[in-house]
């Protein structure tokens, strides 16, 4: 059992605090398009004590999985037959309980660069489909801590993830307060090791990624965050100049963005556009519109924009997130001249539930009329 209640952290570690915030999944079980944090670094740095504490800020549940002794039966479970059917027993390395769960735990993958290579595969769905094998895996997020790993990891499963250093660069534990009655012994023996991270791929996932961060104010507000995401997602030979190119790039206006954004980019960012163009403030939650063009917005106007889109998507996707905004009385609250962000939390969550039940509802329906 890990004691959280006498932990202190620094503000590097609030740093990265605010990245895995950003990571949780938007609904348990639909994995974040922002990628599964990766903390990489040595043993007895506080990785696992760090996402522990994280989870016990948002009052939930760690379920540790450590798949270095693991086989992939263990994992998805054993087969067997059923009328004639193969199904799978329950995946071992999560208690039941746990598993009847939508959100209110995290799962923290620690380890994983020790895995063996079939393991590996059982870990590449539950990363990006939150699925094994015929289990669905619903927490609230996934979080991986592992050593520099001393074998090269498969592409597919890198892709996945961000890798964040732990410690991170010139890191100070002694800037917990905790550890102040030692400071003056050990400050002069003991030093964070340098960050290390595994030579990247820059991938086409990545670009999508990068696409996804940038629609968070947290990417643009926070440059080490920043950071972080860049270099644990790209080549370090092309992670530097994607930083530099990013700190000139300019913001979208409201009106651009509405014009622009595709439906998943709605689902996830409409409702911060519509609260700051009625609330005021200097980002619209995504790093989107800058103070001067957020106060000259007119809230209707980009509604009337979006209904226009509705009647030239041919897809369909742009209305059934309009759908799912307009049918959920929490999200039209949540955006509402004098709303809270916690209102706008509560909207917004509310909101991509409906969004992604409609999608799911619609994807079912067109199988069902193939057949």
């Amino acid at each position: 059992m890990i004691e959280l209640k006498n932990l202190t952290w620094t503000q590097k570690d609030e740093q990265i605090f605010s990245l895995l915030d950003e990571t949780r999944d938007p609904v348990p079980g639909v994995p974040s398009p922002l990628g599964v944090a990766a903390l990489i670094g040595p043993t007895q740095w506080g990785k696992t004590r760090l996402v522990s504490s994280w989870a016990n800020r948002h009052h939930e549940k760690v379920v540790i999985w450590n798949p270095q002794t693991d086989t992939p039966e263990d994992i998805g479970g054993f087969p067997y037959k059923d009328k004639g059917n193969l199904l799978w027993t329950q995946p071992g390395m999560i208690p039941p309980d746990i598993m009847r769960l939508d959100g209110g735990w995290v799962l923290l993958i620690d380890e994983l660069d020790k895995a063996q290579e079939d393991v590996l595969s059982c870990a590449l769905s539950l990363l990006s489909e939150r699925r094994i094998r015929g289990s669905s895996v619903r927490p609230s997020a996934i979080v991986v801590a592992m050593n520099p790993p001393k074998r090269p990891l498969p592409d597919p499963l890198m892709a996945r993830l961000v890798f964040v250093p732990y410690p991170p660069d010139k890191y100070n534990v002694f800037e917990r307060a905790d550890l102040k009655e030692v400071t003056t012994i050990l400050s002069d023996v003991l030093a964070a090791p340098e960050p290390l991270l595994p030579e990247l791929p820059t991938t086409a996932g990545g670009a999508h990624r990068l696409k996804a961060w940038m629609q968070r104010d947290v990417f643009w507000r926070d440059s080490t965050v920043q950071s972080l995401v860049i270099e644990g997602t790209f080549a370090s030979q092309h992670a530097q100049a994607i930083v530099a190119r990013l700190r000139d790039e300019n913001r979208l206006s409201a009106m651009e963005w509405v014009k622009a954004a595709d439906a998943s980019e709605l689902a996830t960012g409409l409702m911060d556009v519509l609260y700051v163009v009625r609330n005021g403030g200097e980002t619209d939650g995504r790093g989107l519109i800058d103070i001067d063009e957020g106060s000259h917005v007119d809230a209707d106007e980009l509604m009337h924009i979006l209904q226009g889109r509705m009647k030239t998507d041919e897809t369909g996707e742009i209305g059934r997130v309009m759908d799912a905004f307009f049918n959920t009385p929490i999200a039209i609250a949540g955006v509402e001249q004098g709303s809270t962000a916690a209102m706008l939390a509560a909207g917004k969550q509310a909101m991509m539930r409906k969004w992604t039940r409609s999608a799911s509802q619609d994807v079912l329906g067109n199988a069902r009329a193939e057949l």
